[in-house]
């Protein structure tokens, strides 16, 4: 089993609240770590995520917190639309991520199956 790690920067102009978080985040830059399995095939190599982690900083202490990506996804886009609209956040309800995960276009994972057949008229 192969694991692959990606990093990435996720940047709120203002505080921010995530469902695992019993307090609200300060604003800030923080490290989003995903970690992926790979997943091999007939010739085709697919990644399916197993863990998102965000990196929290308070003074020397640096600590990694499980993460729902939706979450996270819907906490940077109400931040985006603060700072567009210049109109003070609302703190995450249940209803908001609800909200946010009924809306169409958001990516989901799949499962796929395909079934090889050989060709019409070979034996």
């Amino acid at each position: 089993m192969t694991i692959r790690t990606t990093r990435k920067m996720a940047t709120f102009t203002a505080p921010f609240q995530l469902p695992e978080f019993a307090e609200p985040l300060p604003a800030g830059s923080y490290e989003v770590e995903t970690d992926e399995e790979m997943l091999e095939g007939n010739g085709h190599t697919a990644y399916h995520r197993v863990a998102t982690t965000l990196r929290v900083e308070e003074g020397s202490v640096v600590e990694h917190h499980p993460i729902d990506p939706l979450h996270l996804a819907a906490a940077l886009e109400r931040d985006q639309r603060g700072r567009s609209t210049g109109l003070p956040l609302a703190p995450m309800t249940e209803q908001a991520l609800a909200s946010d995960a009924e809306r169409p276009g958001r990516a989901r994972w799949v499962s796929l199956w395909v079934r090889n057949a050989p060709p019409s008229g070979s034996r």
